[in-house]
């Protein structure tokens, strides 16, 4: 099943064991999903979370809230429910119809809203966020990263144009860099540029 995933998108599935077997559940569900990709606060997930006021520890919160633990055993692997399942394996349709041959964790975080109705789209839609906003934001940002389409209002602080001339000539950037580039020019405001400028591309 996990073929296709990236390294990054392999790790939300085992975080997501090991949320459920922290909270004593039966099985990998949703929900855990949904913890897992908020775990990694390098990901478009994070990042597209974080902006609708969603983050881990307030989640992980409402789950533990709402939980019934179950398992009294303390094995740690912990089976897949059919839910899971069934957002895994959309996540690589998911990619395939975007034109990519692997699966990242935006891919999952879409694919874990596709139908709107399991336990992590009951928690999202708990704290306010409204799911056809989440997963234009997620295309919009994912389509952005592999080249496809520019972010929107990418250009409203009025840079349109960047160059990179090392010793009077100009180094030919790759769409996607220089997209990437445009974006931190404009993040900055006319300050330094820093890494930190890069931190939603």
């Amino acid at each position: 099943m996990y073929e296709r995933f990236t390294d990054r998108a392999r790790r939300v599935p085992n975080r997501a064991s090991k949320e459920a077997w922290e909270l004593r559940d039966l099985a990998v569900e949703p929900e855990h999903l949904l913890l897992a990709l908020l775990y990694d606060e390098s990901s478009i997930p994070y990042s597209v979370l974080k902006k609708l006021s969603v983050n881990y520890p307030a989640v992980r919160a409402h789950v533990v809230d709402s939980a019934k633990p179950s398992r009294v055993n303390t094995d740690y692997g912990m089976p897949l429910s059919s839910k899971t399942r069934k957002v895994l394996k959309l996540s690589w349709r998911i990619s395939r119809e975007h034109g990519l041959d692997f699966v990242g964790p935006e891919q999952l975080l879409i694919a874990l809203i596709h139908d709107g109705k399991n336990s992590a789209c009951q928690i999202l839609e708990s704290f306010g966020v409204d799911l056809i906003d989440l997963k234009s934001r997620t295309i919009r940002i994912m389509s952005w990263r592999n080249g496809k389409v520019a972010p929107k209002n990418l250009h409203k602080k009025g840079v349109s144009d960047v160059r990179i001339v090392v010793n009077g000539d100009d180094i030919e950037l790759h769409e996607t860099f220089k997209t990437a580039l445009l974006y931190a020019v404009n993040s900055a405001g006319g300050n330094a540029l820093r890494m930190s400028n890069f931190q939603n591309w």
